[in-house]
């Protein structure tokens, strides 16, 4: 982003750490997406606290389509662990409800004229394949790069649903990386559980 200057998207947005990194660089434009009431407010006060202008923040979801979402906590005492529930919830399971929608119809919403997204990042607890099935990836939106988490605990199907999340992108115009920028296999360590996905069709400096 230092390199390349401009539209980071930051879907998972917890506290800040990344937007709030991004934010102090000269012409980047950032949009912190964070579900969880709890987190948005320390998003908002870490902004606040640092004097940033450039931050636009969503309190809501993002998935593959407009719904309403149960969301809740694994770990009650990590606020990083807000995840939305997949089926039927359990008896007596702490949870509150979000309000989702297309992460395209928030873009276009937001970002008028429509500007591409030099960096989009995601992590939301195994949530990650919704989210980029409400992208239009051949719009105007398509990232140069996506960074997203891949951690194999919070997919039903373990390392294939990572496989097919990486099948996902490659056919979508994608080459696939490591947080350090090399190739990875199918049956790679992920280093920090991170897919870096990078546009095959754009040159120019990496983030």
């Amino acid at each position: 982003m230092a390199a390349e200057p401009g539209l980071f998207v930051d879907v998972g947005a917890h506290f800040g750490w990344y937007s709030l990194a991004v934010a102090p660089i000269r012409g980047a434009a950032v949009i912190g997406i964070e579900a969880d009431s709890g987190n948005c407010a320390a998003l908002r006060a870490n902004i606040a606290r640092n004097g940033l202008r450039n931050v636009t923040v969503c309190n809501m979801a993002v998935g593959s389509e407009p719904a309403l979402l149960a969301m809740s906590r694994r770990a009650p005492g990590n606020s990083g662990t807000a995840a939305v529930h997949s089926g039927e919830l359990a008896c007596g399971t702490a949870h509150c409800w979000v309000a989702a929608t297309r992460l395209q119809i928030l873009l276009e919403r937001l970002v008028q004229p429509a500007v591409r997204p030099v960096l989009m990042k995601i992590d939301v607890e195994g949530f990650e394949p919704q989210v980029l099935a409400g992208l239009d990836l051949d719009g105007p939106f398509r990232p140069k790069n996506i960074l997203l988490e891949c951690e194999p605990a919070f997919f039903a199907a373990g390392r294939q649903a990572r496989n097919d999340l990486a099948a996902f992108l490659s056919a979508r115009g994608y080459t696939l990386h490591d947080v350090l920028g090399r190739p990875i296999a199918s049956d790679g360590i992920l280093p920090e559980a991170n897919l870096w996905a990078r546009d095959a069709s754009q040159a120019g400096p990496r983030p």
